[in-house]
């Protein structure tokens, strides 16, 4: 069954709000959502339900009472069975100002709990069936417009730098420290920086359509009750036909929704992937879209499958496996999301893995260590006892064997981790420390940092090498890993400076009223590189996939290898960030 794509549309509309979570612990505050939505002809605030937070604190902060919420919201029957954290409710515009309960206070990304081994858009399982990404940058974490100021406020993320934040918002970095009376660009995580707001509205409107402000909900000069209709209209053209001679069939399998509710985190994929048909259409490849809402149950049929020439999705390695079992041939199947699912490449030759495994970090990170290796350099591997994370340690060495690679080996538990510093300096030499953590608790990792850290102090010098799993780690300090000059091979790395993703933002924003998350970005790199690698390659493009040339898309690279003797696919692109010392975060592609 597919579901109508004007449902999927108005669902998008309804869909796209701003992503944070207040992460509070005692009486915490309920920050006025800025995004409006219209229903039943009338304009709400549609505020996402917070951990902790009450009916009353909610109607209280928005100037409502309790009543009216929950009259504008019948079906969640909140008198009877309560809130739930990261309900969308329809708060009703009060005439009156609404007035904050507290200041606005740090704020925490969401989809961190239960992170996956390459801990960036991999899958997670989350309580709405969808997918959990992590640490790949996104735009959209900035606090809406302070009334009557000229900035903007914007909480640091941990694994933001000031020029990163520049760049978001098209201003310079002396503008942010001169409006913060900063003295260099050291920021710290979860600071609250304001952001030259003319400047940043200025590069949105020279770069986007000239309707953007109206167009997204809450800013100056916006029309608040035309804005959904003309997000609906701009939604509306992106199906009108290519007329092209040989459209590409997709099947796309996504959980759009959940319990009869939209999915934000397939919501943004899905938006994505329609930019980047778009986007196709005006190069003059066509694409024959059918979407199917697996929160749903919505699955194919055989002949649907037989006639596509790509199945892309579903978003979880198991959820991927019954559909290789359920519909045997040879149309290709793509995981767009979950790096564990790569195992499946042995096993099936209509297999491609998208998202590259923490088995290819960990082998990139060994020819980094390699390439950078000096005269009186050591290499040192730093593990758990008890045999935990035996798999990584395991991976490690070996790669380090197979390249030639000497190193040493360091293995103690948390409770050893007041000496083990001794222990470390006593087996140091005169060169650089090249260190790697061969695990993923991160109760330990956070040790081992700090123990690094400790080695820096006492002025030796030491480079820690890591998997993106560390870039998800919200306990470890980021000063440290800019102090370790922190090397890290990943799957995921948006490069802001790029004018493609610049571009990709700003439309972005125009066409739909919101900032794309690493899913839209993920879901426009998926669509817009295997469409096209079919249009051009014809019936043949899958034999291709392995000998073309790697491509660099907004937020990954793709160059794929066959895996296990000519079974399915997987993706070896891999991106390289540096932590700098000056607290700059370096791309190295």
């Amino acid at each position: 069954m597919k579901v109508p794509s004007v449902i999927l549309l108005v669902l998008s509309c309804l869909a796209f709000s701003p992503a944070l979570q207040a992460q509070e612990y005692t009486q915490p505050p309920v920050k006025v959502s800025k995004e409006k939505v219209r229903s039943g002809g009338k304009v709400y605030y549609s505020h996402i339900v917070q951990e902790k937070q009450t009916l009353y604190s909610i109607a209280r902060a928005y100037g409502v009472t309790v009543d009216e919420i929950c009259q504008a919201n019948p079906d969640y029957r909140l008198k009877e069975e309560g809130l739930k954290k990261s309900q969308i409710l329809l708060i009703p515009v009060s005439s009156s100002a609404p007035v904050q309960d507290a200041p606005v206070r740090a704020e925490a990304e969401t989809g961190n709990a239960g992170s996956d081994v390459d801990g960036q858009a991999g899958a997670v399982s989350s309580t709405d069936g969808t997918e959990a990404a992590e640490a790949s940058p996104t735009v959209g974490e900035a606090d809406s417009p302070q009334d009557g100021k000229d900035y903007f406020i914007h909480t640091v993320r941990w694994y933001e730098d000031l020029g990163d934040i520049a760049r978001k918002y098209g201003v310079s970095t002396e503008s942010i420290r001169s409006l913060n009376n900063l003295k260099g660009n050291k920021i710290k995580n979860r600071q609250k920086l304001k952001i030259p707001r003319v400047q940043a509205a200025a590069e949105s409107s020279s770069d986007a359509s000239s309707d953007i402000a109206a167009e997204t909900s809450g800013t100056e000069g916006g029309g608040e009750d035309d804005s959904r209709d003309s997000v609906l209209d701009n939604l509306k053209n992106i199906f009108t036909p290519v007329k092209t001679k040989n459209p590409v069939e997709v099947s796309l399998l996504l959980p759009l929704t959940s319990g009869g509710r939209p999915s934000h985190k397939g919501m943004d994929f899905y938006s994505g992937f329609l930019m980047a048909v778009r986007d196709l259409g005006e190069e003059g490849i066509g694409t024959r879209l059918n979407v199917h809402d697996t929160g749903a149950g919505m699955y194919p049929s055989q002949d649907e499958v037989r006639a596509s020439d790509m199945v892309v999705g579903p978003v979880n390695a198991s959820d991927i496996r019954k559909v290789l079992e359920t519909y045997a041939g040879s149309t290709p199947v793509i995981s767009p999301l979950d790096p564990k699912a790569g195992v499946l490449a042995a096993q099936y030759d209509n297999f491609i893995q998208a998202p590259a495994s923490a088995d290819v970090q960990y082998e990139d990170l060994v020819k980094w260590i390699r390439s950078d290796l000096g005269h009186g350099d050591r290499v040192m591997v730093i593990s758990e006892k008890d045999g935990k994370s035996a798999g990584i340690v395991n991976t490690v060495n070996e790669l380090l064997a197979e390249n030639g690679v000497p190193y040493s080996s360091i293995s103690y538990n948390i409770l050893e981790g007041r000496d083990i510093v001794n222990t470390m300096e006593a087996s140091l030499g005169e060169g650089t420390v090249r260190a790697v953590i061969a695990s993923d608790n991160e109760a330990f990792v956070n040790d081992v940092v700090r123990n690094l850290g400790l080695l820096v102090y006492k002025k030796h010098d030491v480079v820690l090498y890591s998997a993106a799993r560390i870039r998800s780690f919200n306990t470890i300090e980021i000063e440290t890993l800019h102090v370790l000059n922190t090397h890290v091979s990943m799957s995921y790395y948006i490069d802001y400076s790029s004018p493609r993703t610049q571009k990709f933002i700003s439309g972005y924003r125009a066409l739909f009223g919101a900032e794309p998350t690493q899913f839209s970005f993920q879901g426009y790199d998926i669509a817009y590189f295997f469409i096209r690698n079919c249009h051009d390659g014809g019936t043949e493009w899958l034999r291709h996939l392995s000998s073309a040339d790697g491509v660099s898309l907004m937020q990954a690279d793709f160059l794929f290898a066959e895996e296990y003797d000519g079974k399915g696919f997987v993706n070896q692109g891999i991106r390289r960030a540096v932590y700098r010392p000056d607290y700059s975060i370096g791309f190295v592609r």
